[in-house]
Formats: structure tokens, sequence, C-alpha cells
């Protein structure tokens, strides 16, 4: 029997929970965060605020089948799920099995989730400054036994998926590539920017270049956002398409971003509007939100506002009204 999918969600009150594929609430929204079901168990966030909560992991009757101890949680894939230990800001992540035990040393400083028996790892460290988080170090790819079979090498790195993941590499201009599965980059990099393949296609960007701002040294003592800039250049954006994977253009780059097919449509952008298109480029559901991501189980989370998310199925109807994300 093929069990029901869950769809997580977060209401005006702030709180978080799960819908169906109707938009029938199931789960109700008593958790600070969720994130999606993943062999039978999901990963939410417990406690009376989010500084002082913890991620724990629950099955679909609401039961706590690992306890909320982790700063941060993503969901199982492959038997193990990344957790992190120690605070948010600092602690380092690791993966637990189906039955909480931790089964790969928490020792990095963010990682991936598994696809195709191989996570991606970063290994040094993070710390936050003005824009967020801001990520030192190189990634690599570990087994499941966490054997590091990848060396750090990329500055980014997404999973594997039909035996091929996208990495960047500044050795060839700061561009991403892909790589199978003993590190060979078999498409050369030479994108802006890359997603991993699915349904036999990858999205790609060409032409972006990141932009910069230099700020006044004699101003080092000053907050961030109190130094004057003294050099600024703004970023360009290109335009995204698809390839196969020989490397080939199979949609041509004319769209603002794309991102992954999932059960034949693609979000993409145009003009500032998300919509979605069938692997012929027709447009199956209009451009018209401001962020869309790929379908999944037969919905796609949709933002008509800033910050603020909902579902629509495959015909475009809302199912669930967009709400704090």
């Amino acid at each position: 029997m093929v069990e029901e999918p869950l769809f997580p969600i977060r209401t005006k009150g702030k709180k978080a929970g799960f819908i169906d594929k109707t938009g029938r609430i199931t789960i109700k929204p008593t958790y600070i965060m969720t994130r999606a079901f993943s062999q039978g168990l999901a990963p939410v966030q417990y406690g009376e605020d989010i500084l002082t909560s913890k991620w724990g992991f629950i099955d679909k009757n609401e039961n706590f089948v690992i306890e909320p101890q982790f700063a941060g949680a993503d969901p199982f894939s492959e038997g193990l799920a990344p957790v992190q230990i120690g605070s948010v800001l600092s602690g380092k992540w690791g993966f637990i099995d189906l039955k909480g035990k931790m089964v790969i040393e928490p020792k990095f400083s963010y990682t991936k989730c598994f696809a195709e028996g191989l996570a991606a790892v970063n290994t040094l460290f993070s710390d936050w400054g003005f824009a967020g988080a801001i990520v030192h170090g190189e990634w690599g790819f570990i087994d499941v036994t966490g054997k590091m079979v990848i060396d750090p090498q990329f500055t980014g790195a997404e999973s594997f998926f039909e035996g091929l993941a996208p990495v960047n590499t500044k050795k060839q201009g700061d561009s991403w590539g892909f790589i199978n599965t003993t590190g060979e980059m078999v498409i050369p990099a030479q994108f802006s920017w890359a997603e991993s393949f699915s349904e036999g296609l990858a999205a790609v960007n060409i032409g972006s270049k990141s932009g910069y701002a230099k700020l006044d040294a004699s101003d080092k003592d000053k907050p961030i956002f109190e130094r004057k800039v003294t050099e600024y250049k703004a970023p360009v954006s290109g335009k995204s398409g698809y390839i196969d994977k020989t490397g080939e253009i199979i949609i041509k780059p004319r769209y603002d971003n794309a991102k992954s097919y999932a059960e034949g449509l693609a979000p993409v952008k145009l003009d500032n509007k998300w919509g979605y298109i069938d692997k012929e480029e027709k447009w199956v559901i209009s451009p018209q939100f401001l962020d869309a991501e790929p379908f999944h189980n037969g919905l796609a989370r949709i933002s008509v506002a800033y910050e603020t998310w909902g579902y629509i199925n495959r015909t475009g109807k809302i199912v669930w009204q967009p709400s704090l994300a």
C-alpha cells in the first residue's frame, strides 16, 4: 500500500504542520519549522522559540521516533539523515540512521543529503557575517561509511542524480561542470551555475557574473553597514536553459532562471515571473508567481509575496493559500 504524501506548511500564526494533497491539514501546526517526510519520518523543530528549540523526527501519527536534540536536521535519504550537533552558528554536521544512532560522526561544516550512495560535504568551517552564512573550505563526497571518496576540491557541489553531480571549480574560471562518481569531470566546467540532473535534463545558466563591493580600509573598525564603498560592480544576470547528459543544450538559455524538471514539468522564470513548462517548452502553468519549486507527489510549492509559500496542483489551482514561510 502506497502511503499518502504529506506536505510541510506554515500558518499565519507562524506555526508549522502538514497537509495532504487536497490541502487538508493532517498534522496540526504545532512546530516551529518542519521539513518533508522521507522514509516515513519528517524533521521537525519543536519548542517554545526558534533559538532554544531542537530538531527531532516524527512519524505520520505525530509520534517522536527520534527525540528533539539537534541544532539542525534534514530529511532522511538512503537510510541516513544529516543532523547538526552543537549550536546553529558553529555546530558540526554528521549523519544518523533511522533509529537515531549517529553513524557518521559530526565533523563537517555542512552536508547535503545522500543520493546514489554519496553525499557532498564541506570540510572546513562556516561563520556568520553581515550577509549571513559564509562557508569557507572545499566540498568533497563521502560514502555511507563516512569515507571520503572524492577529495575536497570544489568551491560548490550539489547531489548526484543520474550518475552525475554539478560542481563548481575556480580552477576553470569559477564555473560549474559535472563529475561522475569517480570524480572525473565529464561535462566541462563552463556554466555560471548548474542544478542536478532530473528526468535526463539539468538546468544551467550561461553568462551570469557576480558583482562586488570594495569597502574603505580606513573604516575597518566601523560596522560593515557604516563603511564607505570605494568600488562597486553590479552583478550580471545570464540566461538559463537545459542540457542533456552529454552536455548538449536541449532547451536554449532563454529564461531568467530555471529549476529542475519533476513529473514532466519545470519551473522557469521569464520577465520576473515564474511558471511551468513541459519538455516541449509549452507553458502548462503561465508565469505568475514570485517564486516556484519543482513538483513533488502532484503538488508544487509557490510564492506570491515575499516569504509566503503555498501549494498548487498540476492545473495551477492553489490547494494551500500562500502564508508565511
